[in-house]
């Protein structure tokens, strides 16, 4: 028989609230991710490398300004509309999550805690505000949901250096 085991983590869920429309927000992340140019579906599919420099290779080329690649992204807005009940009473707005994320800062985690590639690469969504008020970008702060142990400071400060990432690029993707 299986063993179970919980354990208890402080979660932070981080949101930045701007009044630019959600197309702008999100044109934004893609400029910062280098969207037009990623090898991300490379990295998620872990075929097409041969080897360690190869991997970095299609990283270099394929990182954006702001330090990650795009991996993929889904847009919750095309579907919901089907779901007219509550939760959902007026059609839906646009809401888009992205995983974004650098392999080389995840295997500095990875490799003290594989759980860690869980929550790798880390997320950030897009929400429409109501009647095109603006825009909420939201997401769990990276040391949060990948340094589970918290005693191995390798690790902890390549999550924290994760979270001034992502910090940076969403201050810019909302900045007025």
């Amino acid at each position: 028989m299986a063993s179970r085991s919980v354990e208890h983590h402080d979660l932070k869920l981080i949101t930045f609230s701007t009044p630019l429309p959600a197309a702008e927000v999100i044109a934004r992340l893609d400029k910062e991710v280098a969207k037009d140019k990623t090898p991300g579906k490379e990295f998620g599919a872990g075929e097409g490398f041969t080897s360690k420099q190869a991997i970095e290779d299609a990283l270099n080329a394929g990182t954006g300004p702001g330090g990650l690649i795009y991996f993929t992204e889904f847009d919750h807005g095309k579907w919901l509309p089907y779901y007219q009940n509550p939760p959902f009473s007026k059609p839906a707005t646009r809401t888009v999550f992205y995983d974004i994320g650098n392999p080389i800062i995840a295997e500095t985690m990875i490799r003290h805690d594989i759980r860690a590639s869980y929550n790798l690469p880390p997320r950030v969504l897009i929400v429409e505000k109501d009647n095109n008020e603006g825009t909420d970008v939201v997401y769990h702060q990276p040391s949060s949901v990948i340094d589970l142990k918290k005693d191995n400071p390798e690790m902890t400060a390549a999550a924290i250096r994760l979270d001034g990432i992502f910090e940076g690029i969403v201050s810019r993707i909302t900045a007025v």
